[in-house]
């Protein structure tokens, strides 16, 4: 896919690999987790960080995340993921309450961006 201008807006193979191992490698738990949000789900900056504790379904091995390309409120979606990024998540949301961010950073630089 790319833009209006010809420019590719996602990461080739070679880039998601490096994406991927960077991300592993990194010793902030809570940014580590964030990234590999990001690359097994695919979902959007601003998806992950409005994922909340009760989101995070263990039982399912899954992220439910609120769509918000279609600018409507209230629809939902289901992403599986590895059982190693539902225990990271988990051990960020500890015993927080359901409605509460998982993710304690912003979208703007240097943060999420």
């Amino acid at each position: 896919m790319f833009d209006r201008r010809g420019g590719r807006k996602y990461l080739n193979d070679a880039e998601r690999r490096a994406y991927f191992r960077a991300a592993q490698g990194d010793s902030e738990v809570a940014r580590r987790a964030f990234c590999l949000t990001l690359y097994y789900t695919g979902c959007r900056i601003s998806e992950a960080l409005n994922l909340t504790a009760d989101r995070v379904d263990l039982s399912q091995k899954c992220l439910v995340f609120e769509t918000l390309k279609r600018r409507k409120r209230g629809e939902f979606r289901a992403v599986p993921v590895p059982e190693s990024l539902g225990a990271e998540l988990t051990g960020l949301r500890g015993e927080a309450d359901s409605m509460m961010r998982v993710f304690h950073f912003s979208r703007p630089p240097p943060t999420a961006w």
